[in-house]
């Protein structure tokens, strides 16, 4: 349970206090959990894997955390011991507005609990702007509202949970000489981990069933930004909003027929 303890006294996610061995492992916090970083030899220039062992080597020198969808089928125990399998679903290019893209897709399925698709993109260098966006349609006035700032301390705690290496997140001089971005980068995987606990905190602790996120626009170190939701009848819509930006977008699906367990039992 230590990723899990380490990562909540960072973020303030635990207000009862640091979890025990046989506690409920938090939606989403898996990702702490079954890293195989590769030897330093196998990075690229930029600190990410040539070859994860599943994604082929990708010629496109950016890499980016696209969106991700999860599907819970039952709650994790801290101490418990399973086992994760993950494959290659996807690989495909397509053009973009400043080149060419490759999108690659993994299905990671944990035993009997959980499968998740995370969907990463390969851009070229940068052209007209790193910071290019997706075009977001107009969204409703949140119910719920959260003010967050991360810092450098906060992405690399981040990083060093989950074994992160990504220059873009803790080297500044490569992120805006070498990427063209004002800031160092928050990691995707953190912002919608955030935007999860929110989504989760705020309909009661109700077990969650899907959650699909999509990145929208870059979240940069030190920028003010604010966690949002409304309630839907099956459970919540939710986005990140930084400078004015929606960074990040996500659904979140909950079973209120089996309540998220707080203790175990």
């Amino acid at each position: 349970g230590e990723p899990v303890g380490i990562f909540q006294a960072t973020f303030g996610t635990a207000p009862d206090g640091p979890p025990q061995a046989g506690s409920w492992l938090p939606p989403g916090l898996h990702c702490l959990y079954f890293l195989r970083p590769p030897p330093k030899s196998q990075l690229r220039p930029d600190g990410t894997p040539q070859d994860n062992g599943l994604v082929p080597p990708v010629a496109l020198p950016r890499r980016m955390f696209a969106s991700e969808e999860m599907h819970f089928h039952r709650a994790l125990r801290l101490g418990e011991t399973t086992t994760q399998r993950s494959e290659l679903v996807e690989v495909r290019q397509r053009p973009g507005r400043t080149g060419p893209l490759v999108f690659s897709t993994v299905r990671h399925c944990i035993a009997d609990a959980l499968t998740s698709f995370q969907h990463t993109v390969f851009r070229g260098a940068p052209g007209e702007s790193a910071s290019e966006r997706l075009a977001t349609p107009a969204l409703p006035d949140p119910q719920w509202v959260e003010s967050r700032c991360l810092d450098a301390v906060d992405l690399f705690r981040f990083s060093a949970l989950t074994l992160n290496s990504h220059r873009i997140h803790y080297d500044l001089k490569w992120a805006r000489e070498r990427e063209g971005y004002p800031q160092l980068v928050v990691h995707g995987q953190l912002v919608s981990q955030l935007l999860l606990d929110f989504g989760v905190r705020r309909l009661g602790g109700v077990h969650p069933s899907r959650y699909a996120m999509r990145a929208q626009a870059p979240l940069f170190c030190l920028d003010p930004f604010e966690l949002c939701g409304v309630p839907t009848p099956d459970g919540c819509e939710l986005w990140a909003v930084a400078r004015g930006l929606v960074v990040m977008r996500a659904q979140l699906t909950v079973d209120r027929r089996h309540p998220f367990p707080k203790e175990p039992g």
